[in-house]
């Protein structure tokens, strides 16, 4: 369950979906009722291997498949070894990062990349974004909330300016923070813990990079609402 939904699995049809419903007291303001409708006109029209399928918006809950797997947050307690191997931090970034590219290409802003909202599948460990509730598009502008720990300098404060694409790789790069936290050792740099292992942080990011389309159409002035 989330801050401001509870969630469920059910049966449709002979096959489980899962069910996000907002919380009693959030049911009848008209900002979270809008925020899940957003959520799901924009995620029905979506269709990637690292997003879940929507399937139908009912009054006050979305209905959408199942993903068989447990947040980020819950695999590293699993697993706790999993992301000490080289491989499979490319792996997990590769595929996080070709599912954000595949929403930034269709102009949407997650704008809430964090663990919770990232699962990995029980087979395969693939990844599988979740909850577009505080996503920005040009359709849907309005955006009402962020997580603080994953968030952008542009999201926070009076300061706010314009939200991109750069924003959502900021929260990827708080992610894989997260994800090789216990490996650095104290009186090391994030930086140069990633340096020491091999990473080249320019060819990573040219696996996002894509000219087909201009960020600047996809950047949000927050001091015009």
């Amino acid at each position: 369950n989330g801050a401001t939904c509870d969630t469920y699995y059910a049966r449709l049809h002979g096959r489980r979906v899962f069910i996000k419903r907002l919380k009693e007291k959030y049911r009848l303001d008209p900002r979270y009722l809008a925020a899940l409708e957003k959520e799901f006109k924009l995620g029905y029209r979506l269709e990637h291997k690292a997003l879940p399928r929507y399937i139908s918006f009912e009054q006050d809950a979305i209905v959408m498949d199942f993903v068989e797997g447990v947040t980020l947050t819950q695999f590293i307690k699993e697993n706790p070894e999993y992301f000490s191997l080289k491989k499979n931090i490319d792996r997990f970034m590769m595929q996080l990062l070709e599912g954000v590219k595949y929403l930034h290409h269709n102009s949407i802003l997650h704008l809430d990349l964090k663990p919770e909202n990232v699962m990995i599948s029980h087979i395969g460990n693939d990844v599988h974004i979740i909850d577009l509730g505080f996503c920005y598009s040009d359709a849907f502008n309005d955006t009402i909330g962020y997580t603080h720990s994953f968030a952008a300098p542009e999201q926070e404060g009076k300061s706010q300016e314009k939200v991109g694409t750069y924003t959502d790789i900021f929260a990827i790069g708080k992610i894989l923070e997260y994800i090789l936290r216990e490996y650095i050792e104290e009186d090391i740099t994030f930086r140069e813990f990633m340096e020491e292992k091999g990473y080249d942080n320019e060819k990573i990011l040219s696996q996002y990079e894509n000219k087909e389309y201009d960020d600047e159409e996809l950047e949000h002035d927050f001091d015009d609402e």
